[in-house]
């Protein structure tokens, strides 16, 4: 995960962000932004330039506001199934997390009559486990990239 802030402007197109202080909501910056009216911070034309993973919709970022980086689209593949077992099925089920929207994994796993769980990870292009996704996210992030 990157923790690093970038000014919106600076941020590739592709980048999946955080803003500051608001960890319910990631965005996506999309490659090809959409003109809307004028905006009030910035007074440039407000220009539909992200958008929100969790409710689907367009939205404007002005040039300086600061974000955090999260998962880089370029080197991020597709979420893959991964089979959890044992003492690390039980670990993920009382403490794991959906790394987008952070929702407990007591909410969307479901562990078979062996207490094992399949579940979504997210790998980097070089092979490396990066965490798990809910399956709302696999689907809302495959749709984005």
């Amino acid at each position: 995960m990157i923790k690093k802030a970038i000014m919106f402007k600076n941020l590739p197109a592709g980048i999946i962000f955080r803003q500051y202080k608001d960890v319910n909501n990631l965005f996506y910056k999309i490659p090809e932004p959409q003109a809307s009216l004028n905006c009030d911070s910035c007074g440039e034309v407000k220009v539909r330039n992200a958008r929100n993973i969790i409710s689907d919709m367009l939205v404007h970022f002005c040039p300086t506001e600061v974000v955090f980086p999260v998962y880089d689209g370029a080197t991020v593949d597709t979420a893959f199934p991964e089979y959890l077992q044992g003492e690390d099925a039980r670990r993920f089920m009382s403490g794991g997390v959906c790394d987008m929207c952070l929702a407990p994994a007591r909410e969307w796993a479901e562990p078979d009559r062996y207490g094992n769980v399949q579940v979504y990870g997210e790998r980097h292009s070089n092979g490396d486990l990066l965490g798990f996704l809910c399956p709302d996210c696999v689907r809302k992030w495959e749709r984005l990239l």
